[in-house]
């Protein structure tokens, strides 16, 4: 009926996603094949897929010769980390260009909520904590637009997400090698 369809839908769009994610990775591992670092370090760059797909990517088959577990922390946690300030800048640049308006409002009204609740120590942890979940849109792109919508100090938030993020990169690692399946 109409809720199979839907669901007929939405697998076949996340199977092309899937599909396309891979075409890219191999176009990167082609492209790349002499400098994987560097494969790595563009990969950890790019919104959604950072230092998720980067660390897993280097430890694949898909590069002809895999970088080491530290090497391929190292390369993606430096690509992923380098967009932190610009992120927030350009996010508050944003917020700060409407200062009346749906948009202010509905942020303000918001954040204002948290700033009156929570300890300005307690928001940093959640930030930390949320950047360091290693699932879709919770990493750095993310966890930048967060904190360029509050009113903290931008170097508070650049620390927090960096250390967030160097969790995150020691936690992918650990699992992908906990959840690939056994070879023969």
């Amino acid at each position: 009926s109409a809720a199979s369809d839907v669901y007929k839908r939405q697998q076949k769009a996340q199977h092309i996603l899937v599909l396309g994610e891979l075409f890219m990775l191999e176009s990167f591992a082609a492209a790349f094949s002499h400098c994987p670092f560097l494969a790595v370090f563009l990969i950890s760059l790019i919104p959604g897929l950072e230092a998720r797909v980067a660390i897993p990517f280097a430890l694949s088959s898909l590069l002809a010769a895999p970088l080491s577990p530290w090497l391929a922390l190292l390369c993606a946690y430096i690509g992923s980390i380098l967009p932190i300030f610009p992120v927030v800048f350009f996010t508050r640049k944003i917020k700060n260009r409407f200062p009346t308006g749906f948009l202010q409002d509905h942020f303000s009204s918001k954040l204002d909520k948290i700033s009156s609740t929570q300890s300005k120590l307690k928001k940093l942890v959640l930030l930390g904590g949320f950047v360091a979940i290693p699932l879709p849109l919770t990493g750095v792109w993310s966890g930048s637009l967060i904190a360029g919508l509050t009113n903290l100090k931008i170097w508070q938030c650049a620390l927090t997400i960096a250390l967030g993020q160097l969790v995150a990169c020691v936690l992918i690692p650990v699992s992908y090698t906990h959840l690939t399946l056994p070879t023969n």
